[in-house]
């Protein structure tokens, strides 16, 4: 938006565009790297890790051949587990839960307007937690996508999205893993006030220019 001075002159033009989104950073699908090319198998994820599993804490790995009875990759994401294989013979992840965590900042953005929407399969069911909150989000096919869009539970600053995977016992070949694809990731930037702040006193200083110069 422009300020306008005496005589339709414009002073300067201000930085501010209401409730214009923006791409929140750190926003990843799963199997990815930075750029969103899916990941060669056995390579680990840089943007999801599990942060709790019976196995313990570990990196996420893009996995591959992924089990014959999970849905197919997409082009914009992969399976991730946290071995790798979904397929071997000593593939028999232990039951319990799986919680992997995707962590973004949301510095700089307005956190009640950001909003992300995606899709996912897991195994075994799973469910989608904001911020340590458990959202209305679930599934229980490793087969069939289900939607998910988070509009609220946002903070400023750093954020947690995390899928709680339940895995059953069962074998003797039995992976656990996800797919996560989001779709959008956007959010309100904060306009920065030092631009305007400028501009107003340039504006200011024009005025008082042009009456002092008609005082004389």
């Amino acid at each position: 938006m422009a300020v306008t001075c005496a005589a339709g002159l414009t002073c300067a033009m201000l930085p501010i565009s209401a409730n214009a989104q923006s791409t929140i950073p750190g926003v990843f699908s799963t199997g990815v790297d930075s750029l969103g090319n899916l990941l060669p198998g056995a390579q680990i994820d840089p943007h999801y890790t599990i942060t709790s599993s019976p196995l313990g804490s570990s990196s996420a790995y893009a996995t591959s051949p992924i089990n014959p009875y999970w849905g197919a990759n997409t082009v914009t994401s992969a399976w991730i587990n946290q071995t790798g294989d979904a397929t071997g013979p000593t593939d028999d992840e232990p039951a319990g839960t799986y919680v992997y965590t995707l962590t973004f900042n949301l510095v700089g953005f307005n956190p009640a307007t950001a909003n992300i929407t995606g899709e996912w399969l897991s195994d075994d069911s799973s469910s989608i937690w904001l911020n340590g909150v458990q959202t209305a989000f679930s599934n229980t096919s490793n087969t069939a996508f289900a939607f998910f869009t988070l509009n609220s539970g946002f903070t400023a600053g750093v954020n947690t999205l995390q899928f709680y995977i339940t895995q059953i016992a069962q074998g003797p070949i039995n992976p656990e893993g996800l797919q996560a694809n989001i779709f959008t990731a956007t959010a309100v930037a904060v306009p920065e006030p030092a631009p305007v702040s400028l501009s107003l006193i340039g504006c200011l200083s024009w005025f008082l220019i042009r009456k002092l110069k008609k005082q004389v």
